[in-house]
């Protein structure tokens, strides 16, 4: 599958939440500049209650204008109220302030990590209420290779020769969090490849095998770059392919996903609105389908970033509630918002 983007307009919409009776709305932001983006609603979690927030920044670079949307996006998460939030090509050569100033807006008690696994500078982020106890950096094997135009200007410096190639490099964060009732968790946070399906296989498989025996007691989130066929009805599976035959792309492709149900991975947008596909999924109360898809703003075709809870988890949080936060328009992502209810209060219900 190739997901490319070009002239992205921004979008000023509204919470769908998906919860039935439990929509949220709140004011659209700005990027940097005045007072324009500091009217966000509170959206409380309730006190027994993980949310967490995965979220493709994309550079913290606002689309069209290229303008820095960290105090807009921090401003925009701080509404929320995140437990957790997941973040996504964050680069720290751009906006080197990014991370401590979206930490600080959500309290004093968030900390972060970083790991950037293009040259230090570019890759996956985790901004946590709780304490993180201990942090695995891994570069993940495969990703697309693409043959550089010869006589570039490389990021290295380096002239390009004839010949030469450029992986697309991945990485995965993993993080362990003490969280209050549930104990140790880990939050690993990846972005996957977004041309190739067998190098999202590839990637995939290689994530397995490093989280091992943390498998069962992990929350995987990020920008997959992966299609869940069950996703889409047969009308909107249809515009995808259309969208890729007109841009000569190979057809929409899905599966990469089943290794992470084979190895005990709920996927948790699904399991929060109880049905098995999301392509069955109810109307509102308008008769519209609730929105699942979350990129890319100008146009929302695609399913792609996503929470995974592995199966010892499933009896410490249950899903209640996931929602596509399609009021932040800051990125060419929306971001997803996921939550969680501790079963120890569930017990005491």
């Amino acid at each position: 599958m190739q997901l490319c983007i070009q002239n992205i307009l921004l979008l000023a919409v509204v919470f769908i939440v998906y919860l039935p009776s439990s929509r949220q709305a709140a004011s659209t932001s700005t990027c940097e500049g005045g007072d324009t983006h500091s009217s966000l609603k509170k959206i409380e979690p309730a006190s027994n209650m993980l949310r967490a927030v995965s979220y493709n920044v994309r550079r913290f670079k606002a689309v069209g204008s290229g303008e820095s949307t960290v105090n807009a996006i921090g401003d925009q998460l701080a509404a929320l109220q995140p437990s957790l939030v997941a973040l996504n090509e964050v680069d720290v050569r751009i906006r080197p302030e990014a991370l401590s100033s979206l930490a600080a807006k959500l309290g004093a008690q968030y900390e972060y990590k970083f790991f950037g696994h293009v040259r230090g500078n570019y890759g996956n982020a985790l901004i946590s209420k709780y304490p993180i106890v201990s942090v695995r950096e891994t570069h993940i094997k495969g990703g697309t290779e693409m043959a550089l135009t010869p006589g570039i200007r490389k990021y290295n410096g380096d002239i390009a020769k004839a010949g030469e190639v450029h992986r697309l490099a991945r990485g995965m964060l993993e993080c362990d969090v003490e969280m209050p009732d549930v104990g140790v968790v880990t939050v690993a946070v990846t972005h996957l490849d977004h041309i190739s399906e067998e190098q999202r296989e590839v990637q995939l498989d290689h994530i397995l095998e490093v989280l091992g025996p943390n498998t069962s007691r992990t929350l995987l989130l990020g920008d997959l770059n992966a299609l869940t066929r069950q996703d889409y009805t047969a009308e909107e599976w249809t515009v995808l392919e259309d969208r890729n035959k007109e841009q000569s792309w190979t057809p929409p492709a899905a599966g990469c996903l089943d290794a992470l149900a084979e190895a005990g991975f709920t996927d948790v947008f699904a399991a929060a609105a109880g049905v098995s596909r999301l392509s069955e999924r109810r109307p509102d109360a308008d008769g519209a389908l609730p929105q699942i898809f979350s990129a890319h703003v100008s146009n929302p075709l695609y399913r792609i970033d996503y929470m995974f809870q592995g199966d010892s988890l499933v009896r410490d949080l249950n899903p209640t509630a996931a929602y596509v936060a399609v009021n932040m328009t800051l990125s060419d992502h929306f971001p997803v918002v996921f939550d969680l209810k501790h079963a120890s209060s569930l017990s005491r219900m």
